[in-house]
């Protein structure tokens, strides 16, 4: 089968494998039966077996007697017929290596016993059907990873009619086959496995290694999202020692600082590995980045072009070979710049300024023109027209980002005590990773809530602590993820194999290729365009600054701007200048000044009873308290000003409380509890003004004025 793991095909064993080897046969000698209790919770006991050992055939009968495979006996596959697997290499050695791995990925519940007895067993017979006669002398399933014995294999399969690659639906590229795939899958997971009892055996310093695991990692306080398939980090593929210890340095200190997370210094290391490469074909003799020029990094502007048009559009179908070389030299300055910053022996003399000017990516655009970044309303059509045809697990993931605004991996991270009610209104409440926000709450509505319980119900009633140990809601029950959420590029797979199943199209006609963060974008526009201002947007986001908010603005419909416009220019717009001078415009007002209008309405305007104040600071008022009318006098009303004289006062001051109490509502359920409370002792004052009316009174600061009047103060 095709390995779902981050490949770590031709990383070296660590040394002192051979001295592992017995410890192989040791895991062997004993099967972990793993005990359920009635509490959900699990123990696990080693007896001791030798059947593993002894017997070169693995009956699926010697399984389902083992008490966590029990339950299995009665599906279908299991009852279809008597299953086994077979190691009959010539070599011991290998039989050895194939039994540790099946052993170890069965009973860690890494590998479905469903499937480690049909399609992992046959492809494995086929193999070594192949490697007895073809390449008996092979010994271990290292040296099957070599690009001639691939061909070699690829050509026996054909010959027997058997595929060797398949294209996925709406991905570009092919992938191996389960019987091409099975010599590196088998040694993968023997590398991973054998790391794993190596770190926490021997107690080596996993920062050399020029493998990092998450998993071996999390002892230095590092973590990344468990919906995530970035797990590994490798850097076998640098081909100078010099740069490969100097990149490894470098990402671990941005690590330990915390200015990286794991997944995107696994970006970093792939850009950065190829930037690298390059400057040892350049000069083979360099031990460090001293002598970069300029003429170097011109030569890999041209090598990232020539790259970015002619084989990038063949390997990802959402690319953009115009934003590419922009991207990948703005990363590489910004490494140059910190190794500069940090001092690094190994930095180039040149400042990093002067090596890549800003000018070097003029030219090329940040974004594919027409490309879409949100899901426009005929797309969503489709795509809930066709729902019936959407895998039912992934549905309410969707909807969460739909409705939420969430990023992928927090949707998908959503834990059973995440769903909360405040002042009868229900709430997400959940970790964000990107912005490090504890309990940040995403209001929903009642209906969506009642269907979230719903999984929450479900996913309570099958998880214990072997398979839901941290009490997900998407959860893998079972297989090579059990215990963790759905990945995130498992559901863009499900979505753009439905695309095609429901034959989705864009505007122009086009398959739709969907992206996970297009249901984060979709949110976004949709909150700004039916009025939501940028601040509660950016609040609901979790973005860490409005700047990034302000990105959505750009999204607007034209119509809402186009209307702001003729506002603006229909009659006469005018403001003092701050020298006590009057500018008009009408109809004629420059774009610039109404670009920043626009922007500031968006970003700062607050709805108030005497029109949109464009003057709010992080959500404040520098009056503190609105109006001023009935503040400025240590919070009471104007000394001048008389209210009750007329009796359509009384008229309002019903419309001010109703606006005042509108006003409380929204804060409350957009959590600004600032703005709540700052409202609601407005809302005190007017209320407490109504009654004095009501009672047929009056209120004035200066009663001094009247002779013979009298009325409440």
């Amino acid at each position: 089968m095709a390995s779902s793991m981050t490949q770590l095909a031709q990383l070296p064993l660590p040394d002192g494998y051979e001295c592992l080897l017995p410890d192989l046969e040791d895991c062997l000698r004993f099967t972990p039966v793993k005990h359920i209790h009635a509490d959900g919770a699990v123990t696990v006991e080693y007896a001791p077996d030798g059947y593993y050992l002894e017997n070169d055939i693995w009956s699926l009968h010697h399984f389902l007697q083992i008490e966590q495979f029990r339950s299995l006996a009665q599906e279908p596959w299991a009852t279809a017929q008597s299953y086994s697997i077979r190691f009959l290499f010539v070599q011991d050695s290998l039989n050895l290596e194939a039994k540790f791995v099946f052993h170890q990925m069965v009973f860690l519940d890494r590998w479905a016993l469903s499937a480690t007895f049909t399609a992992v067993r046959s492809a494995l017979s086929r193999l070594a059907k192949f490697v007895n006669e073809h390449h008996p002398e092979i010994s271990s399933f290292e040296e099957m990873q070599s690009e001639t014995f691939q061909q070699e294999y690829v050509r026996y399969l054909s010959g027997l009619g058997l595929a060797t690659f398949y294209e996925e639906p709406g991905r570009k590229g092919f992938k191996k086959s389960s019987n091409l795939a099975i010599p590196s899958v088998i040694y993968n997971h023997l590398q991973e496995l054998i790391r794993e009892k190596h770190f926490s055996s021997l107690g080596t310093n996993l920062w050399k290694e020029d493998a990092w695991n998450i998993s071996c990692f999390e002892k230095f306080g590092l973590k990344t999202p468990k919906s995530s398939c970035v797990k590994t980090i490798s850097f076998t593929g640098i081909k100078s020692r010099h740069f490969r210890a100097l990149l490894k340095r470098y990402l671990r200190e941005k690590l330990m600082a915390g200015s990286l997370q794991w997944s995107t210094a696994h970006a970093k290391s792939v850009y950065l590995r190829a930037f690298l490469n390059f400057v040892h074909e350049q000069h083979d003799d360099w031990t460090d980045l001293c002598g970069l020029s300029r003429q170097d990094t011109l030569a890999y502007l041209k090598r990232l072009s020539m790259y970015a048009s002619m084989e990038l559009p063949s390997k990802r179908c959402d690319c953009n070979p115009r934003h590419y070389p922009k991207s990948m030299l703005s990363q590489i300055r910004t490494f140059l710049m910190d190794l500069q910053i940090m001092e690094y022996p190994e930095a180039p003399a040149v400042p990093a300024l002067q090596l890549i000017r800003h000018d070097d990516t003029k030219g090329y655009t940040s974004s594919v023109s027409g490309a879409i970044k949100y899901l426009p309303d005929h797309v969503l059509d489709q795509f809930f027209s066709h729902i019936s045809l959407f895998p039912e697990k992934y549905y309410p993931i969707v909807l969460t980002m739909y409705y939420t605004g969430l990023r992928v991996s927090d949707a998908l991270e959503l834990k059973w005590e995440c769903l909360i009610r405040i002042d009868g209104t229900y709430w997400i409440e959940t970790y964000v990773w990107k912005t490090q926000t504890i309990d940040h709450r995403s209001p929903i509505t009642d209906e969506f809530a009642k269907i979230l319980q719903s999984y929450i119900d479900e996913s309570k009633a099958v998880s214990n602590a072997d398979n839901n140990p941290h009490h997900f809601i998407f959860v893998n029950y079972r297989g090579i993820r059990k215990g963790q959420p759905y990945s995130a590029h498992a559901l863009k797979d499900a979505l753009n194999r439905f695309a095609v199943q429901a034959d989705i199209r864009d505007e122009n006609g086009n398959l739709f290729h969907f992206k996970n963060h297009a249901f984060r974008h979709t949110f976004s526009v949709k909150m700004i365009n039916n009025g939501a201002d940028i601040i509660t947007v950016m609040q609901l986001l979790a973005h860490a600054t409005p700047k990034m908010t302000l990105a959505y603005a750009k999204l607007l419909d034209s119509t809402k701007r186009e209307a702001f416009e003729r506002v603006i220019k229909a009659g006469v717009f005018s403001f003092s200048s701050g020298t006590g001078q009057e500018i008009t415009y009408r109809g004629d007002a420059p774009q610039s000044l109404l670009d920043n209008l626009w922007q500031r309405h968006k970003l700062e305007a607050v709805d108030t009873p005497y029109g949109t104040c464009l003057q709010r600071k992080n959500g404040r008022c520098s009056f503190a308290k609105q109006p001023p009318c009935l503040t400025c006098n240590d919070g009471k009303p104007c000394r001048d000003l008389c209210i009750g004289a007329l009796p359509s006062d009384a008229e309002k001051y019903d419309i001010l409380i109703d606006s005042a109490s509108r006003l409380v509502d929204m804060a409350q359920k957009n959590g600004r509890d600032d703005m709540a409370k700052e409202n609601r002792s407005i809302l005190s004052l007017l209320q407490g003004i109504r009654e004095v009316l009501s009672d047929g009174g009056i209120i004035y600061g200066r009663m001094e004025r009247l002779e013979g009047g009298d009325g409440n103060v």
